[in-house]
């Protein structure tokens, strides 16, 4: 399916392309800092900046992420990650069930991975991921369960969950819980406890997942952002429809999408805006790079483009 790219109109100031400086792709997101908005893309037709909301003054805000597998969920929820830190000074908190979300953070220089590969490692999971985000310089730990057997990655999943839940509570500012892979703990109980609670606890839920269907209800009801990436599934469109509540003309728009295309939709607002999601520039090139202040050297390119595909 032919992408939107080229429609996007470059506005004066605004950097666009893969191969961004840091100073300006960080210098363009300063009018979000005060907002609690987290960028995330441009919108295809107009080629404005387009974020997501992660708090308020009543507390924090949920965001659902929905798309078929190669989409750019995974690379979305690093961008949010990085840059909830960067702008934010939020501390991120990442469950990643197949090593996807390590393997775009792990060269930011900000993320700490706790590595979970046995029963005796869910244990003391609490007090590894306490002492991660204190070695962390960015505030973001990565929990990586991808080398337990399925059995093993649902009851843990839930003990990673409960775990971060109740450190995030206590850490006295900004906080983003990121649950990748939604799908395996939907009918859990502690997830229902987190998305009622997490609001009023200052802590920003980011639940991926690759159907309408796996967050059910009432998690859609809770959700201040939903990110819906493209498909041409009937009933994956019939779903969005229904438990999203976006308007037909929106939802026909979603087969036109191509990868690292999504429709961004707020609460209370039937409409959506077609968004080009940013890459994020979170990974190593070489020792001659400059200009990349306290994040370490980066780029833009091969690794970044192949994250998208994720």
């Amino acid at each position: 399916m032919k992408s939107f790219n080229k429609r996007v109109i470059q506005p004066r100031g605004l950097i666009l392309g893969k191969f961004w400086e840091l100073v300006d792709y960080l210098d363009s997101m300063t009018r979000y800092v005060e907002s609690a908005f987290v960028p995330i893309g441009y919108d295809i037709l107009l080629g404005r900046i387009v974020g997501i909301p992660l708090w308020d003054d009543t507390g924090a805000r949920h965001t659902v992420v929905v798309g078929p597998t190669g989409r750019g969920k995974t690379s979305l929820a690093a961008l949010v990650a990085v840059l909830s830190s960067l702008l934010h000074n939020a501390t991120v908190v990442a469950v990643d069930p197949k090593g996807d979300l390590w393997s775009l953070l792990s060269w930011s220089g900000l993320a700490v991975h706790v590595e979970v590969e046995s029963s005796r490692d869910a244990a003391y999971l609490a007090s590894r991921i306490l002492r991660a985000l204190g070695e962390s310089v960015g505030g973001i730990v990565v929990v990586d369960i991808r080398y337990l057997s399925e059995g093993e990655k649902y009851l843990h999943l839930e003990t990673a969950l409960s775990d971060a839940f109740s450190l995030l509570q206590g850490v006295g500012r900004r906080s983003l819980l990121i649950v990748d892979e939604f799908w395996r703990v939907k009918e859990s109980y502690v997830v229902r406890k987190i998305v009622r609670e997490g609001r009023s606890s200052g802590i920003s839920l980011m639940l991926v997942s690759q159907q309408p269907e796996d967050f059910g209800p009432d998690v859609w009801s809770n959700s201040s952002n939903s990110v819906v990436f493209g498909s041409h599934d009937e009933t994956y469109l019939e779903s969005i429809k229904r438990l999203s509540g976006m308007a037909s003309q929106d939802v026909s728009f979603i087969r036109r999408l191509g990868v690292g295309e999504a429709l961004v939709q707020y609460h209370g607002s039937r409409r959506a805006l077609p968004v080009r999601v940013l890459q994020a520039p979170i990974t190593v090139k070489n020792p001659g790079v400059g200009g990349t202040g306290s994040w370490g050297r980066v780029r833009y390119g091969q690794a970044a483009d192949s994250a998208a595909q994720r």
